[in-house]
């Protein structure tokens, strides 16, 4: 009983929701394999196709970030991209940092996966943090 009601005695409760996890990972990996290579390669394919603002792709599978060639563009993208309904993470605190982030959760979808590419993608193609800035 005292575990249940300590700040620090929830031990049992994290290791199982661990436990929960790798279950998950072991009965879904073929799939989260497969997505995983998805929206790597998709990333990495979008990182090349827009050369201009974006450095590089760095990351794996679902932990997948562009880094951006300016610090004002993965900010600015990050805004646009809050504002389209994507939950992005953005490291640009501190200078040379220019990454925006995707963390997915295991049971992602291949079709979030896509509707996520499709708007980073109309995003890179549109730039509207560019104008927002220009018409300041």
């Amino acid at each position: 009983q005292y575990d249940a009601i300590s700040t620090n005695g929830n031990a049992s409760l994290a290791a199982y929701l661990a436990l929960s996890n790798l279950s998950l990972i072991e009965r879904e990996r073929g799939r989260i394999e497969e997505l995983s290579a998805h929206h790597s390669e998709s990333l990495r394919a979008l990182g090349g196709e827009f050369s201009d603002v974006v450095e590089t792709v760095h990351g794996r599978g679902l932990l997948t970030g562009l880094k951006f060639r300016a610090r004002e563009d993965a900010l600015g993208f990050h805004g646009a991209a809050v504002e389209r309904g994507l939950w992005l993470r953005a490291h640009a605190y501190h200078e040379g940092h220019r990454t925006v982030l995707t963390k997915y959760p295991l049971v992602v979808e291949r079709g979030v996966c896509d509707f996520v590419l499709d708007v980073m993608r109309g995003l890179l193609e549109a730039k509207p943090w560019r104008n927002r800035l220009s018409s300041c």
